[in-house]
């Protein structure tokens, strides 16, 4: 977490949340925007529970943990393509998270702002019905539907925040409940604490009179509802003129007694059935292509992800060559060992980034197994074009960085100061001899020989390295960092342990961080990386 903003913190390894980003705030929770740790174009948003507001309002904890479970334990068992999704539910000892669908198109609130036309309502009204019917199936009763709580991703309405759900084991036998929701939305009967699955189907219904007519139907009457005496006389504005089925679908939402209001098995049977069939063929062919849309997403962060992960393992490199530069103050590495570690390092970077910038350009796809179809629709992707620029950019950069090391490396290698009294002495130093690099430099390919000589390299500055870990006059800190750099030089060695994700650098990084025990962790990797290969 130290490379993130302060205004950035990082949950469970896998997701990061942007404190900068608020996206609202409830009664007990606030939302914000995130992104996958992995992948920064991959947004998510993070609602999240901050514990310390429990321990300020005991009175109220129980109540408030009981809420977190129910949402966590409901959304769990939703997957609609019209409820919004929940990717993972995380508790720390700050606060508890909801990792969720980001919808970046907001919410219904914010599209009553401007005129819907009938179409779009009709179309947001069938959408939210499908999702509640999930909803209804799995026996839950949402208690909070209202505008603020319809969100909108790529054009579809999805039904969120399930903070007030509760699932009942007979969901339409009206059973005491506690008063709760937004009270423009909330049905007569909840008043009273006596309510079952109807509730939803009144909130429902001011929501779609609200899209049709501009106002809920409180806000129609002055002087309101008077909910005391159950006095719901529902106004339906005689200049705006509604269809028949919708405008008698609506009356029967809206009737106060819960007894003779519309059953949700009604509504579905009206909408979803062959009632009133509100643009079907167009709703099917409208999720074939939200289907067909996801794969393609999948496909793209797929491959994405794949180039990500292959400029970490880069990142990783150069940051183990700056840590070697860090201490060579201690460990004093010959000119030659320093030049030889940075020609052939640079050259192993230089060859993987030609390799994956020419993969981008379509070429070597099936050597890692990328079809050429899934390769075009990445390539029609926003996210193409910066990966290209990336690995332009950064195979620019290494040219130029390894084409100055690389003259100083044959300037050596001709030199008068490499005499044979310098070369025996230093082969003292270690078993491993430095080898010549000239004929693997000449390639452009990290193949098996490239891959020998780096390892001979590798080996004579890890061992090098060892050599000081017990000097007398190293400090207990200078031994601490020796240590870790020998983890990652071990690391480094081809072929690589973490590649095709079997070791995250991160995972590295943060383990060395946190370690307590550097010295029998470098044993153990030693014995198993290097005397192996000795």
């Amino acid at each position: 977490m130290s490379n993130l903003e302060y205004t950035k913190k990082l949950l469970a390894e896998k997701y990061v949340q942007d404190l900068s980003k608020f996206l609202g705030s409830g009664s007990f929770a606030d939302v914000h925007q995130g992104y996958m740790y992995r992948n920064q174009n991959e947004l998510i948003a993070i609602k999240s529970i901050d514990k310390s507001r429990l321990e300020k309002k005991k009175s109220l904890q129980k109540v408030i943990l009981n809420y977190v479970n129910r949402e966590r334990l409901n959304q769990q068992q939703l997957s609609s393509p019209h409820i919004v999704k929940m990717i993972d539910f995380i508790e720390n000892n700050e606060a508890f998270y909801f990792i969720l669908e980001y919808c970046d198109q907001g919410n219904l609130h914010n599209k009553l702002k401007s005129h819907l036309s009938q179409n779009e309502t009709f179309t947001i009204f069938e959408q939210i019905v499908r999702g509640y019917k999930e909803i209804r199936d799995k026996k839950i009763i949402h208690r909070d539907l209202k505008p603020e709580n319809i969100l909108f991703s790529k054009g579809v309405a999805k039904i969120g925040d399930f903070g007030f759900s509760k699932l009942l084991d007979e969901l339409d036998l009206s059973v005491p409940q506690s008063t709760l929701g937004t009270p423009l939305y909330i049905a007569p009967e909840v008043t009273t604490g006596v309510y079952s699955s109807k509730a939803d189907v009144w909130s429902l219904g001011v929501i779609l009179y609200k899209m049709l007519y501009g106002k809920a139907p409180m806000e129609m009457i002055q002087n309101n509802f008077s909910r005391a005496s159950n006095d719901y006389q529902i106004h339906y504005p005689q200049n705006i003129e509604v269809p028949p089925k919708y405008f008698n679908l609506l009356q029967q939402m809206l009737i106060a007694d819960p007894e003779q209001r519309i059953s949700w098995d009604q509504i579905f049977k009206l909408i979803l059935g062959n009632g009133l069939q509100i643009q079907s063929q167009q709703s099917s062919q409208l999720q074939e292509i939200q289907q067909m849309l996801q794969n393609q997403d999948n496909k793209v962060k797929g491959i994405l992800n794949y180039f990500l992960y292959i400029q970490d393992i880069l990142k990783f490199i150069r940051q183990v060559m700056r840590d070697v530069q860090d201490i060579n103050q201690i460990i004093q590495l010959s000119q030659e060992q320093q030049l030889s570690y940075s020609v052939i390092t640079q050259k192993y970077m230089l060859n993987e980034l030609a390799f994956y910038f020419n993969v981008l350009q379509g070429q070597n796809m099936l050597f890692i197994q990328i079809l050429p179809n899934d390769f075009q629709i990445f390539k029609k992707s926003e996210y193409y074009e910066q990966t290209f620029q990336s690995f332009q950019q950064n195979c620019n950069y290494l040219i130029e960085s390894y084409n100055q090391v690389k003259i100083k490396y044959d300037q050596y290698q001709i030199s008068s100061l490499r005499t044979t009294e310098n070369t025996n002495y230093m082969l003292k130093q270690s078993q491993f001899k430095l080898p010549n690099c000239f004929s693997v430099l000449q390639g452009n390919q990290n193949d098996q020989a490239f891959g020998e000589i780096f390892n001979q390299i590798y080996h004579n500055i890890i061992e090098h390295i060892r050599s000081k870990l017990n000097i007398q006059a190293i400090q207990i800190q200078q031994k601490q960092s020796l240590l870790k750099v020998l983890i990652k030089l071990i690391y480094c060695l081809q072929p690589l342990q973490f590649s095709h994700l079997i070791f995250e650098p991160q995972n590295i990084e943060q383990k060395l961080f946190n370690s307590s025990a550097l010295e029998q962790e470098f044993n153990n990797i030693y014995k198993k990386y290097v005397i192996l290969e000795i």
